[in-house]
């Protein structure tokens, strides 16, 4: 048991002290790995692209949110605009039969 969890420790820490690769050229498929190393300037680093990634994340759904704001508004004013129309078409009607029903 303790050779397996020394043999372990040892795969774990080669692995994390192995160097990074360099990243592709843009355009170029990438697996990305997980980061092993350990430590707390690591955490750190880690904490950092996560908070990075997650504010490149807000600002995209902030922007879409404004899209999507501004065509909810242009359907409001169509439907505004058609509910309008169909009142005066009522309207119209209306005051024509009271008219008739003044005459009788």
């Amino acid at each position: 048991m303790l050779d397996r969890k020394t043999t372990e420790e040892e795969v774990f820490s080669r692995s994390s002290a192995a160097p990074s690769q360099p990243i592709p050229a843009a355009g170029q498929n990438v697996i990305v790995l997980h980061d092993l190393t350990s430590g707390p300037e690591a955490e750190v680093s880690r904490l950092k692209s996560r908070m990075v990634e997650l504010t490149a994340e807000i600002g995209s759904l902030r922007n879409e949110n404004q899209s999507l704001k501004a065509e909810m508004r242009e359907m409001k004013l169509v439907l505004s605009k058609v509910q309008l129309s169909e009142l005066r078409g009522l309207d119209k009607v209306n005051s024509w039969l009271r008219s008739l029903k003044r005459d009788v």
